[in-house]
């Protein structure tokens, strides 16, 4: 004949209350989700190392943030190559950095965007090699294309050639853009975000935007006119949305 193990009333009522006050201290501990942030919510998440500094692609994958510097000339014989760097999203900590091999850091080098394919690897603009395909795992690098062709002035070659609208001939050095959830391809503005209280922070020339599925945005902050190192910074922005796919504008 089998008997059932019996416990006494006060020793379940003593195991309900520990797992009652472990639930509410872990509760207590745990670090305010998303949904307690106001839209526009801003705070510095990471810092880009002063000696690249100038940071502006950004693209998200799993639980990194990879950003791509420095966007700017006059970097010719500073002997500090251009530099991809991985931090985490949740704590901004620098993880990783990727230094662009194969640069001549005689001339003028900078990364510019970057983007990930469909197998985690990560595509990044770079002045003088291109579109470099960088495979984080290995840290392997390869050219996938060629750089853009650097284009004269308009005003100084004959009508009909091909050549680029500025006043000055600079190395061409390309951008992008990212869409919300809701694609606004009509171009209506639906927000805007602007420093209340400082006027060059946290917003000091930002640049690139990537959404962290989280419900923020994270973007570079480029501060090419100021230069100031501490505004060379990673923002996570609260805009209550999580991104869906792409769309055409």
């Amino acid at each position: 004949m089998k008997t059932r193990k019996t416990f006494p009333i006060r020793t379940i009522w003593g195991a309900l209350a520990v797992i009652l006050a472990l639930s509410l201290a872990g509760q207590m501990n745990a670090q305010p989700t998303e949904t307690t942030r106001s839209f526009g919510d801003v705070r510095v998440l990471g810092t880009v190392p002063a000696s690249t500094g100038f940071p502006e692609g950004i693209a998200v994958r799993g639980n990194k943030i990879y950003v791509s510097g420095p966007a700017r000339f006059g970097t010719a014989g500073d002997a500090t190559p251009s530099r991809v760097f991985a931090f985490d999203i949740d704590s901004g900590a620098l993880l990783t950095t990727y230094d662009i091999q194969d640069e001549d850091l005689n001339q003028d080098h900078a990364n510019s965007c970057i983007a990930f394919d469909g197998e985690g690897r990560l595509y990044v603009v770079n002045l003088q090699l291109g579109i470099v395909r960088l495979d984080l795992g290995t840290g392997q690098q390869e050219v996938y294309a060629a750089p853009l062709p650097n284009l004269q002035p308009c005003s100084s070659v004959a009508p009909g050639t091909p050549c680029s609208p500025t006043f000055l001939d600079s190395p061409p050095l390309g951008n992008d853009i990212a869409f919300d959830e809701d694609g606004n391809p009509d171009g209506t503005e639906a927000a805007r975000l602007h420093n209340d209280q400082d006027p060059i922070f946290p917003y000091d020339s930002p640049a690139n935007i990537a959404f962290n599925k989280q419900g923020s945005i994270v973007l570079t902050n480029h501060a090419f006119l100021t230069m100031i190192p501490g505004h060379f910074v990673v923002l996570d922005v609260f805009v209550d949305d999580k991104e869906s796919n792409l769309v055409k504008p």
